[in-house]
């Protein structure tokens, strides 16, 4: 039956707009939950390391779901390299592609892409995408992250933009070699089920939507209109930045093999309505694995630029158009390959973001947050004795402190700044009936968070053991040697600390860069993870907060004295002494 339009709805006003992107965006939250419910390791369907998008036909990406906000924001790679190899008439209804190169506007290698093309009477008028991360994708390692891989061809398996399945039917030879090469191919076959389940529900809502209240040209008048907004918006935010040009550098403790420090430097240019990213002088690509690929590069400036400037602003193509990114092919954001590759969503993420919002430190101190912890942690695999089947395992709950705002403290126990709000931590008994482990320790360090009017927030205590399998043991991060950052007078956040039987005898604190290690029964590893930087002058912190802080546990009584002038007798401020401390503090600072 012919579809009737009303000829009187004006697409270009608020409302049509509004409806098109809300309606856009549910369809990408169902995709999510989705993917959650259906979704069989616990990577997925509790660590919500994942992200899925809608885009249009020419695969700008114009809703999304930031699972993990590295990934959310490179939702429009996917059908740009599926269009890059596939002519338009070779993309038929019942296709789904599938792609995961480092080196194809992917993430690292686990992190694999699904795109699916939505015909809306059999013209293509928007793809859905769901990248997620698989536990293990091959190479030497178990979970296939290792910070001293020298090679992507030591990461796992690499997937160039390909028909999994054709007229919807599978590609059976394509799925064996995928799975031959991968350790765990039933659960990696299960989950990429998941996110083909997220895509085909993503395109039944889009149909279900558009067909019968929109005409092909209305759904493209007014998706474009979308991302015009987008733009709009944007540019109207970047206007209220004085122009300038900014500088900013952060680094990492190492490359992943060398121990001296690498870092990212960028200058930020703000030119009325325009943003220019540059990182000319960023260092050489890493030797290690701590390498961005351009996707991240991409997705992670874009995520950086658009929380300096409003945290409203819609996250799709049309808010990324007036943001110019220049990345120097050789270096750590746009490394040459066969560069590793694997840890790029992690350290060099928070490393290259810590220094695009340092930058808008020196432009808008007040509209950004001091530094985050950088991510420390381990993955884990072997064969479990109760079942006999192989796990892979990661220690999630290694979490740490995220930096103060300008107008609050920073979340304790939080993901790095690279996965903020995304990623989410397994429950204690759901990891030790998924793996044989025990949690011996799970709760915050005081004095970790760095001092400040809105103090950073504070890491824990992470502590595990193995029982009844020896297994291999893959330790990587950053932020051992290089802290958190303070902002605008704070100070700085702890360090990150690792080890290997933390308090026994055969006790081994563990680097950055650590690498694979065999681990026994009976074993503990350790993450003490670190706090994030402090945000303003410490002595201006309120001395009520400083209290709630040493009542919770979050700072100790000396700390409170040292850092915030804060003298507490018992259970209280004593005030007196308080104010008289406080104006030595402010004037010695003032001396130096």
């Amino acid at each position: 039956m012919a579809v009737v339009m009303k000829t009187h709805r004006d697409l270009g006003d608020l409302i049509a707009l509004s409806v098109m992107s809300h309606k856009l965006d549910s369809v990408a939250q169902e995709m999510g939950v989705t993917m959650r419910k259906s979704s069989h390791s616990p990577i997925f369907a509790e660590a919500n390391d994942f992200a899925c998008s809608v885009t249009d036909w020419n695969g700008e990406q114009i809703a999304q779901l930031a699972g993990i906000p590295i990934i959310g924001a490179a939702g429009g790679f996917g059908p740009q390299e599926v269009m890059k190899d596939f002519r338009k008439e070779q993309i038929e209804e019942g296709d789904i592609f599938l792609m995961n190169d480092a080196y194809r506007l992917g993430n690292h290698l686990p992190e694999m892409t699904v795109v699916v093309p939505v015909y809306v009477r059999d013209e293509l008028l928007f793809f859905t995408v769901a990248r997620a991360h698989h536990h293990d994708v091959g190479g030497p390692t178990p979970g296939s992250l290792n910070a001293r891989h020298t090679s992507i061809y030591a990461e796992g398996i690499r997937i160039p933009p390909v028909k999994l399945f054709e007229k919807g039917q599978l590609n059976t030879g394509l799925m064996e070699v995928i799975k031959l090469n991968v350790r765990d191919p039933e659960v990696l076959w299960s989950d990429l089920m998941a996110e083909i389940g997220a895509c085909n529900v993503g395109k039944k809502r889009l149909i279900e939507a558009m067909e019968k209240k929109y005409s092909n040209d209305e759904i493209k008048k007014v998706v474009e209109g979308v991302l015009a907004s987008a733009e709009r918006q944007c540019r109207d935010e970047i206007r209220k930045l004085p122009n300038g040009k900014y500088y900013g550098e952060f680094g990492m403790d190492n490359d992943g093999i060398n121990d001296q420090p690498i870092m990212f430097r960028v200058t930020i240019t703000v030119e009325d309505e325009d943003i220019t990213v540059d990182y000319t002088g960023t260092d050489p690509q890493a030797e290690g694995s701590k390498n961005c690929t351009m996707a991240t590069t991409y997705s992670g400036t874009h995520v950086a630029v658009l929380w300096a400037l409003s945290g409203v602003l819609p996250r799709n193509s049309g808010s990324f158009r007036p943001i110019k990114i220049i990345a120097p092919e050789g270096t750590l954001v746009n490394p040459r390959p066969p560069a590793a590759v694997g840890m790029c969503t992690l350290p060099p993420a928070c490393a290259m973001m810590g220094a695009v919002l340092k930058a808008f430190g020196e432009a808008a101190p007040e509209r950004v947050p001091a530094g985050f912890f950088s991510v420390f942690t381990a993955g884990y695999g072997g064969i479990d004795p109760r079942t006999e089947k192989l796990f892979i395992g990661w220690c999630f709950g290694a979490l740490g402190g995220g930096g103060g705002y300008p107008h609050r403290d920073g979340d304790s126990f939080v993901a790095p700044i690279s996965n903020y709000n995304g990623i989410l931590v397994p429950n204690i008994e759901t990891d030790e009936i998924n793996f044989p482990i025990k949690t011996l320790r799970h709760e915050y360090i005081p004095d970790t968070g760095g001092a400040g009017k809105f103090r950073g927030g504070n890491g824990v205590d992470y502590t595990i053991q193995f029982r009844g399998v020896n297994p291999d043991v893959s330790v990587f991060g950053d932020g051992a040697v290089i802290p958190a950052y303070g902002l605008n007078g704070g100070m700085n956040g702890s360090l990150n600390e690792g080890y290997l039987n933390r308090g026994r005898e055969n006790e081994k604190q563990l680097s950055s860069n650590e690498g694979w290690n065999r681990a026994k029964s009976g074993d503990t590893i350790t993450v003490l993870s670190a706090g994030g930087g402090g945000w303003g002058n410490a002595l201006d912190r309120d001395p009520v907060a400083v209290l709630d802080d040493v009542r919770n546990e979050m700072l100790t009584v000396g700390k409170a004295r040292e850092w915030y002038g804060v003298v507490i007798n018992g259970d209280d401020v004593d005030r007196p002494a308080t104010e008289k401390l406080r104006a030595e503090m402010q004037a010695a600072k003032t001396r130096a």
